[in-house]
């Protein structure tokens, strides 16, 4: 093996040092000792984990991984990577979380590599790419938020979040499939292979079961190229370029098919609102957006025969943060700046720094110089993960005690048995999709997959109910202390990226739902219980003392208590063996 393979190898293992680094540090603490619960400080690391989950519990088409029904439905948000890390999970014969947590390392490496990969293909330059990719994923938080180095350096108190390519399955997986995809169109440019094409329209395909950013940004980025190549009047590479749209257009069309049935839905709409589609046609622009196509404009000089296509991930880049205006359509693009636009154009601006660089260094001393770089910047990574830490540590070593409670459960439920938890039973709602193979009555994520307004509805007012909000105080509450919950809950975060705030929610609205909820207030507990099926409920120490609480409580037969938390059961069950 060469040096460089062997310290690519080394830089991509000290990247998957960095990444579980936390969960390192959660064992060794003291203070809260591990019983299992699995530090999770990505954002929406648990959503994606309970997504793996639904595909170990059978339910492979993730259609609705919270609820225990219905399973049948059109997925909202293809499955492609939790199937592909569930099987894994398996053969290695590793329990879910565990396995996750493996696979979360096993990506970052992957990562790594395919990072490398591409700036080497498109560049020429192994060494100096090695080194930008590791800029970028060990610290690029400096490259976004250059004033935070120095305080960052110097406080001990003061902590960036953890490491932004930290997290799976978005954007690890997704990133990984896109920079393959970018790496056999770059090796196409550089010798043009009909095969490399057909590939990458493999390989974007994979996309469309994966990520709706991934997809989009890179099917706008290679339509700019078939233009660029109509207008040079190239028509070998135009064929080939067809033959990268005939790839993606067959390998899509069950998901063609898929979406046209999600698009006929009666949940549809009003999910796709949830998840953030919003109608809105405002511009959205950041530094790095603006600096890649000049960046690319400058690489021409350095990379020509790769040239277009760094002007066109630039351009559609650009496009894809703002294709609202053409369509009218929002859905929360600042995604398309955290995982692609900015991570690209920041390696770009690395490479192009490093290449000028090292050009005046004594070719003795690049080495060296590189070397010390290097090692700066795989620091920098660890350290900020170090110092991240402490900030969640507490809310994560109070989880501990969920150990018993899930032992519990996981020993007395399987798929298709529902768990409800009071509000007050921090970490349980979401959780438990997780840890145990049950289901749940609410969770924070559930409205996100298709799933109707009522039932979310209904699941909020639950609570409401069971913390003793009275009827006639509901008009007053929603439209002051409770407006933020109530927009959040039943809308997630429509009115966020609407409106531009959760607080924005219409008046009227909130009038409507507090009349829907004095309607539910007076059903008996049979008519409640039936909008929000549970056959087990989670009750904590926490939980404000209600005559609906208690109410509740009563309905059940107590079998499980301990210090923090008790569970009734409210149907007869087969048992597990």
């Amino acid at each position: 093996m060469t040096l460089f393979r062997w310290v690519l190898l080394m830089s991509a293992c000290a990247f998957a040092g960095a990444v579980l680094l936390p969960h390192g540090l959660q064992r060794l603490d003291r203070e809260y000792p591990f019983q299992g619960i699995e530090i999770m400080p990505g954002d929406q690391e648990h959503y994606y984990a309970v997504r793996v989950r639904e595909v170990i519990d059978g339910f492979p088409e993730v259609a609705n991984a919270y609820f225990a029904s219905p399973k049948d439905q059109p997925p909202l948000q293809p499955a492609l990577p939790e199937f592909l890390i569930a099987r894994v999970i398996q053969l290695l014969g590793l329990d879910v979380v565990p396995g996750f947590v493996f696979m979360k390392g096993l990506s970052s490496m992957l990562l790594f590599a395919a990072f490398t990969a591409f700036f080497c293909t498109l560049s020429g330059r192994p060494w100096e790419s090695l080194l930008a990719v590791a800029g970028l994923l060990f610290a690029g938080s400096a490259l976004h938020a250059p004033w935070d180095i120095i305080p960052f350096l110097t406080d001990t108190n003061f902590s960036i979040d953890f490491l932004r390519f930290a997290r799976p399955v978005n954007p690890q997986w997704s990133a990984l499939l896109f920079l393959l995809a970018l790496t056999s169109l770059a090796s196409w440019m550089k010798e043009r292979r009909a095969w490399k094409t057909i590939l990458a329209g493999g390989l974007t395909a994979a996309l469309l079961y994966s990520y709706v950013y991934a997809w989009t940004y890179l099917g706008v980025t290679v339509a700019l190229l078939f233009l660029w190549y109509v207008l040079r009047r190239d028509w070998m590479r135009v064929r080939d370029l067809l033959f990268f749209g005939c790839a993606f257009l067959l390998l899509g069309i069950p998901y063609l098919l898929n979406f046209r049935e999600l698009l006929q839905h009666p949940w549809y709409a009003a999910t796709a609102a949830r998840q953030g589609l919003a109608e809105k046609r405002g511009l959205v622009f950041g530094v790095w957006s603006l600096l890649f196509p000049l960046l690319a404009f400058l690489s021409r000089r350095w990379w020509p025969q790769c040239f277009p296509l760094l002007i066109a991930l630039a351009a559609s880049g650009l496009l894809a943060l703002n294709q609202q205006v053409i369509t009218g359509l929002y859905l929360v693009p600042h995604h398309y700046h955290w995982y692609f636009v900015q991570p690209l154009a920041g390696i770009t601006a690395l490479l192009l720094f490093y290449e000028w660089g090292g050009r005046l260094l004594p070719s003795g001393k690049r080495r060296i110089g590189f070397s010390i770089v290097l090692l700066l910047t795989i620091s920098f990574g660890l350290l900020q993960q170090w110092k991240a830490y402490p900030t969640v540590r507490a809310a994560w070593g109070e989880r501990q005690h969920l150990a018993p409670l899930f032992a519990f459960l996981q020993w007395q439920t399987q798929p298709g048995v529902s768990v409800f938890a009071t509000e007050a039973a921090g970490g349980v709602r979401d959780f438990t999709p997780i840890y145990t193979a049950a289901d749940v009555t609410f969770a924070g994520h559930a409205p996100l997959f298709l799933t109707s307004f009522e039932r979310t509805r209904d699941a909020f007012f639950l609570d409401l109910w069971l913390q003793g909000l009275a009827p006639e105080d509901a008009e007053e509450r929603f439209l002051t202390d409770l407006r933020l919950d109530v927009s959040s809950r039943l809308h997630a975060i429509y009115y966020r990226e609407a409106l531009g705030g959760f607080e924005r929610i219409p008046d009227d609205l909130l009038m409507e739902h507090a009349a829907a909820y004095r309607a539910y207030v007076p059903l008996s507990l049979e008519e409640k219980l039936q909008r929000s099926p549970m056959d087990f409920a989670v009750f904590s120490s926490d939980d404000p003392e209600t005559e609906a609480l208690k109410l509740l409580r009563e309905a059940g037969s107590t079998v499980y208590t301990d210090q923090k938390y008790s569970v009734s059961r409210y149907s007869v069950l087969p048992q597990k063996n």
